[in-house]
Order: structure tokens, then sequence, then C-alpha cells
């Protein structure tokens, strides 16, 4: 008699705990070099060279947010096996610039494409290839 009330009030005792839950948040960084450029307005492909550092914060879920060093405004995207996209806006001045981001997540490979909303002129569209960077701290 003395164990089923003891087994009562653990398991009372546990329903009224509240419960934690949270989803697994998993982060990469990510070195990304450019190698070229097309450009919408002339309609060219030129050599680009430079490189950003990409830090891919995720959830289990695929939700992520990608910060662009030197960039203030995230990307909100998402992470699947495949693919890492992510987009932003920002105002410089008067203007609003918009951010894609495609990562390749086996080949590596790269594209954002940057434009300016309102503008009648396509925009650039950067290409390279990124690299994980694994447990490089100075």
């Amino acid at each position: 008699m003395m164990v089923n009330r003891i087994l009562i009030l653990t398991i009372l005792l546990a329903c009224l705990l509240p419960r934690e839950s949270y989803a697994e948040q998993n982060t990469i960084h990510l070195i990304c070099k450019y190698s070229h450029t097309y450009d919408g307005h002339d309609d060219k492909t030129t050599p680009t060279s430079g490189e950003d550092l990409f830090t891919v914060t995720y959830l289990d879920s695929g939700e992520a947010t990608i910060k662009k060093e030197g960039l203030g405004a995230p990307f909100k995207g998402v992470v699947s096996d495949e693919e890492i996209y992510g987009h932003t806006e920002y105002k410089i001045q008067n203007l609003t610039i918009q951010q894609t981001l495609l990562i390749n997540r086996y080949l590596g490979k790269i594209e954002i494409t940057f434009n300016t909303i309102g503008s009648k002129n396509s925009g650039l569209i950067h290409f390279g290839s990124c690299q994980l960077i694994k447990d490089r701290k100075f």
C-alpha cells in the first residue's frame, strides 16, 4: 500500500514539473572564395576574387540563421541535406538591397545574388566554392 502511494506521488510530481523541450542547434563555419561574377545589366561574366566567412546556425527542423562576416543583416533560410539557402534585405541610404545565398553541400559551390529592389537593372551573381572550417580558433 505504501509503495502504491509513493508511485502515485512520483507520477503526479512528474506531471506537474515543467517539461523542457528544445530542438538541437547546429553551427557550421564556411569560408567561401569567389571565382567569377555575372553582371545581369551588361550580360557579362568576369573573373572575380575575394572571400567571405559564413556562420550557419540551424535547428534539426532545417530553419537557419546565416551570418556573413561584415554584413549586419543576417540571412534567414533553411538547411537541407543538399543545400543551404538564405535571403536577406537591408537598406543603404535610400536603396533596399536584397541578397540570396545558395550553397550546394555536396559540391561546395556557392551562388550569391545581389539585387536592388525597385531597380530595372539586373543584379550581380557571384560564383565560387566553400570549404568547411573545422576547429580553427586563434
